[in-house]
């Protein structure tokens, strides 16, 4: 009653224990037939049958053991389910014509083109381009420190000259390490090189047109062009085997969130009957982390144990949707709600054991929404080996037979649990665990609104939120306004 332990003393009350009477079936005498018979005027205690069964209690807590994975919303479903038609292709394209753009040979070519057109561009752009009379003092146009080049003109452009080189023997594919005027098959090509190498290691000024005549020579030669063709060489055709091999290995990831982290360790609260701070903690858990299964199972104990049975119900039924596999999960679900004395419609298949709940159980809504999108992706590639087949002769038909039929068998199965879970599967799902009032507005004011009365367990939907409230949405189409404190979200 006053939430806390306490001492009760009691007067002190001297038990007597007289001699029985009953001898067993056989006839012997008992153990105390020679004690004093009892008083004619004294009365026995009846004495209590030993009890058969064991009342159920909450179970200990379970250690932190990750988050889960929210469900799809319905547009993000159906785009996952629509997409393993067009996906494959899309992103096979976008791959292997990546890779046809690295691995084209001409590519060197178009990159030293673009390189050459740049180092002209700051060519023009330097005024020493022209003649420059050597014999200016040194001390006038410099610094003492820095040599001028034996033409005249400045470090930076002997620096741009011997890009132009570098770049010009690739755009050439010349196999010469250094390349001659006679190299070039071309005399355009040759003289700008013999002009380049005698501004380099001679003393002649670069000619004023020298990089009027690159550019000209430049814009004459184009680059090869890159052909989308190239993507169905062998060698672009990895990045296909790459991904069907990634839907062949992926695999479900949930990140661990360390409940510890967030506070200290509530196990130990509970362990000491401190049921108020366990839930504390545990709540503070899940609002960091609203899909820490572990911690809504946890604070569901801690709730009980403090008799607030519909919450804890509530945290309950969000730790069972979002890990319906464990143990001590689904038997903490039907503890919760028999303590709250209700069973809402959409949990009922859960609570009977229905074969349909018991396929359902063993995946949690997210899993059978990724085992749905998978049923799909696998016809899609079972279709695709069936026409691969047909015009190769080389692939038997039952194997792409057998991959559709297990597809179609993977959704049906997924289908109907995610039938079986029906609103809960819903990533906006609330459970309403405390009564209260449907709104049409959201104000406690005496204002003239429409209200309805809103029974503890409840399964519904919600879209917006107010100052402290939320909008619920039902499967008719209603719609109304609840304190946010009034609800527990299964998933976020």
């Amino acid at each position: 009653a006053t939430g806390a332990y306490e001492t009760l003393s009691t007067k002190a009350v001297t038990i007597t224990i007289q001699g029985g009477t009953t001898s067993v079936s056989s006839g012997s005498p008992s153990p105390n037939a020679n004690a004093d018979a009892p008083a004619p005027n004294s009365s026995s205690a009846p004495t209590a049958p030993a009890p058969t069964t064991i009342s159920a209690i909450p179970r200990d807590p379970l250690p932190p053991s990750g988050t889960a994975n929210a469900p799809l919303s319905s547009p993000a479903l159906i785009a996952g389910l629509v997409s393993s038609a067009l996906a494959p292709l899309f992103v096979w394209l976008a791959l292997a014509l990546r890779r046809a753009r690295l691995t084209d040979p001409a590519r060197p070519l178009r990159e030293a083109h673009a390189r050459l057109a740049q180092t002209l561009r700051q060519l023009a752009k330097k005024p020493e381009t022209g003649n420059l009379k050597p014999e200016v003092p040194k001390s006038e146009t410099q610094p003492s420190g820095l040599r001028s080049h034996p033409s005249g003109l400045t470090p930076q452009i002997p620096l741009l000259l011997q890009h132009w080189q570098r770049d010009t023997t690739i755009f050439w594919r010349l196999p010469q390490a250094v390349p001659t005027p006679a190299s070039f098959t071309d005399e355009t090509w040759a003289g700008l090189w013999s002009d380049a190498d005698r501004s380099l290691y001679g003393a002649v000024p670069l000619p004023v047109d020298w990089v009027a005549r690159a550019t000209q020579a430049l814009d004459a030669r184009r680059a090869p062009t890159f052909s989308a063709f190239q993507i169905f060489l062998p060698r672009n055709l990895l990045p296909l085997v790459v991904l069907l091999s990634s839907f062949v290995i992926s695999h479900s990831s949930f990140a661990a969130t360390s409940v510890a982290a967030v506070s200290a360790n509530p196990v130990d609260a509970y362990a000491k009957g401190d049921f108020a701070a366990a839930s504390t903690t545990w709540s503070e858990a899940l609002q960091v982390a609203p899909t820490d299964w572990a911690a809504h199972h946890n604070l569901a104990l801690a709730l009980i144990q403090q008799n607030r049975s519909g919450e804890a119900a509530g945290h309950a039924l969000a730790a069972f949707v979002q890990q319906p596999q464990n143990p001590s999960v689904r038997w903490h679900l039907a503890y919760a709600f028999k303590a709250a004395s209700v069973t809402p419609p959409s949990l009922q298949p859960f609570l009977s054991d229905a074969p349909l709940a018991s396929l359902a159980r063993l995946a949690s809504p997210t899993r059978w929404q990724a085992l749905l999108i998978a049923s799909a992706w696998l016809a899609a590639i079972a279709i695709s080996l069936g026409i691969y087949g047909a015009y190769k002769k080389c692939l038997r038909k039952w194997v792409s037979r057998s991959l559709v039929v297990l597809s179609l068998l993977l959704a049906v199965v997924a289908s109907l649990s995610l039938r079986t879970y029906g609103p809960l599967a819903d990533a906006r799902a609330v459970v309403m665990v405390t009564p209260t009032t449907l709104r049409s507005i959201p104000t406690d004011l005496d204002t003239p609104q429409k209200s309805s009365p809103l029974a503890l367990g409840v399964v519904a939907a919600t879209d917006k939120t107010f100052l402290g409230w939320r909008r619920l949405t039902f499967a008719d189409g209603q719609t109304g306004w609840v304190r946010a404190e009034t609800v527990v979200p299964l998933w976020r």
